[in-house]
Protein backbone atom coordinates (compact mmCIF):
# COMPACT_ATOMS: atom_id res chain seq x y z
CA UNK A 1 0.00 0.00 0.00
CA UNK A 2 0.99 3.58 -0.72
CA UNK A 3 1.72 6.28 2.34
CA UNK A 4 -1.25 8.26 2.92
CA UNK A 5 0.66 11.48 1.86
CA UNK A 6 1.27 9.80 -0.92
CA UNK A 7 -2.19 8.57 -1.76
CA UNK A 8 -3.40 12.60 -0.88
CA UNK A 9 -1.01 13.80 -3.29
CA UNK A 10 -2.31 11.16 -5.85
CA UNK A 11 -5.73 11.72 -4.91
CA UNK A 12 -5.19 15.61 -5.55
CA UNK A 13 -4.16 15.60 -9.08
CA UNK A 14 -6.24 12.99 -10.47
CA UNK A 15 -9.60 15.29 -9.22
CA UNK A 16 -7.49 17.64 -10.50
CA UNK A 17 -7.27 15.92 -13.97
CA UNK A 18 -11.07 14.61 -13.26
CA UNK A 19 -11.71 18.79 -13.45
CA UNK A 20 -9.97 19.05 -16.78
CA UNK A 21 -12.48 17.62 -18.26
CA UNK A 22 -15.99 17.35 -18.48
CA UNK A 23 -16.22 16.18 -14.68
CA UNK A 24 -18.81 13.41 -15.77
CA UNK A 25 -18.64 9.97 -16.81
CA UNK A 26 -16.35 10.52 -19.75
CA UNK A 27 -13.98 12.19 -16.95
CA UNK A 28 -14.37 9.30 -14.65
CA UNK A 29 -13.12 6.43 -17.60
CA UNK A 30 -10.09 8.92 -18.13
CA UNK A 31 -8.76 8.54 -14.98
CA UNK A 32 -9.26 4.55 -14.89
CA UNK A 33 -7.69 4.18 -18.56
CA UNK A 34 -4.71 6.82 -17.61
CA UNK A 35 -3.95 5.04 -14.62
CA UNK A 36 -4.46 1.58 -16.22
CA UNK A 37 -2.62 2.60 -19.33
CA UNK A 38 0.67 4.16 -16.92
CA UNK A 39 0.75 1.23 -15.02
CA UNK A 40 0.91 -0.98 -17.72
CA UNK A 41 3.26 0.46 -20.50
CA UNK A 42 4.29 3.45 -18.56
CA UNK A 43 2.32 6.00 -20.67
CA UNK A 44 -0.82 7.64 -19.77
CA UNK A 45 -1.76 8.30 -22.99
CA UNK A 46 -1.58 4.53 -24.48
CA UNK A 47 -5.03 4.12 -23.59
CA UNK A 48 -7.86 1.76 -25.26
CA UNK A 49 -10.19 4.21 -24.80
CA UNK A 50 -8.72 7.80 -25.29
CA UNK A 51 -5.72 9.92 -24.69
CA UNK A 52 -7.49 12.71 -22.60
CA UNK A 53 -11.27 14.08 -22.00
CA UNK A 54 -12.97 14.68 -25.39
CA UNK A 55 -16.36 16.33 -23.62
CA UNK A 56 -15.60 20.12 -24.87
CA UNK A 57 -12.21 21.07 -26.64
CA UNK A 58 -9.72 21.43 -24.80
CA UNK A 59 -7.03 24.70 -24.96
CA UNK A 60 -3.06 24.27 -25.24
CA UNK A 61 -2.57 25.66 -21.89
CA UNK A 62 -5.50 23.39 -20.14
CA UNK A 63 -3.79 20.10 -22.79
CA UNK A 64 -0.18 21.09 -20.95
CA UNK A 65 -1.72 21.10 -17.55
CA UNK A 66 -2.78 17.76 -18.20
CA UNK A 67 0.03 16.39 -19.01
CA UNK A 68 2.27 17.53 -16.02
CA UNK A 69 -0.41 16.13 -14.05
CA UNK A 70 0.21 12.84 -15.48
CA UNK A 71 3.84 13.50 -14.97
CA UNK A 72 3.00 14.00 -11.09
CA UNK A 73 1.19 11.07 -10.88
CA UNK A 74 3.88 9.12 -13.03
CA UNK A 75 6.13 10.11 -9.45
CA UNK A 76 4.07 8.96 -7.45
CA UNK A 77 4.39 5.51 -8.69
CA UNK A 78 7.61 5.37 -9.26
CA UNK A 79 8.42 6.12 -5.77
CA UNK A 80 5.77 3.20 -4.36
CA UNK A 81 6.35 1.02 -7.02
CA UNK A 82 3.26 -0.36 -9.20
CA UNK A 83 2.37 -3.20 -6.85
CA UNK A 84 2.20 -1.16 -4.32
CA UNK A 85 -0.31 1.04 -6.20
CA UNK A 86 -2.27 -1.48 -8.01
CA UNK A 87 -2.61 -2.93 -4.56
CA UNK A 88 -4.07 0.66 -3.36
CA UNK A 89 -5.79 1.78 -6.49
CA UNK A 90 -9.13 -0.14 -4.71
CA UNK A 91 -9.24 1.56 -1.54
CA UNK A 92 -8.57 4.96 -3.05
CA UNK A 93 -11.30 4.62 -5.72
CA UNK A 94 -13.83 4.00 -2.84
CA UNK A 95 -12.68 6.99 -1.17
CA UNK A 96 -13.22 9.49 -3.64
CA UNK A 97 -16.03 10.19 -6.28
CA UNK A 98 -13.98 11.42 -9.40
CA UNK A 99 -11.90 8.14 -8.86
CA UNK A 100 -15.00 5.44 -9.06
CA UNK A 101 -12.94 3.94 -12.05
CA UNK A 102 -9.30 4.43 -11.17
CA UNK A 103 -9.08 0.30 -10.49
CA UNK A 104 -11.69 -0.44 -12.86
CA UNK A 105 -9.71 -1.11 -16.12
CA UNK A 106 -6.93 -3.21 -15.56
CA UNK A 107 -8.19 -6.97 -15.28
CA UNK A 108 -10.45 -7.13 -18.24
CA UNK A 109 -9.39 -9.33 -20.82
CA UNK A 110 -10.40 -7.56 -23.91
CA UNK A 111 -7.94 -4.34 -23.14
CA UNK A 112 -4.83 -4.63 -23.51
CA UNK A 113 -3.71 -3.49 -20.10
CA UNK A 114 -4.28 -6.66 -17.83
CA UNK A 115 -1.37 -8.31 -20.98
CA UNK A 116 0.83 -5.60 -20.11
CA UNK A 117 0.69 -5.44 -16.50
CA UNK A 118 1.12 -9.93 -16.24
CA UNK A 119 3.82 -9.54 -18.58
CA UNK A 120 5.63 -6.97 -16.47
CA UNK A 121 4.96 -10.00 -13.37
CA UNK A 122 2.77 -7.71 -11.76
CA UNK A 123 -0.41 -9.19 -10.06
CA UNK A 124 -3.41 -8.12 -11.20
CA UNK A 125 -5.81 -6.87 -8.20
CA UNK A 126 -9.40 -9.35 -8.95
CA UNK A 127 -7.01 -12.04 -10.86
CA UNK A 128 -5.47 -13.61 -8.31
Amino acid sequence: MISLADEKLLAKWLIDIYNLGDADECSWKHIGHGMAALLAFDNWKQTDDYSKPTGRQMTRPEEVKLGALWDCVKKIVVRNGKQNMLDSLHDIAQKYPQLMYLDTFLDYDWLTYKHGLLAQNLVVPGDQ
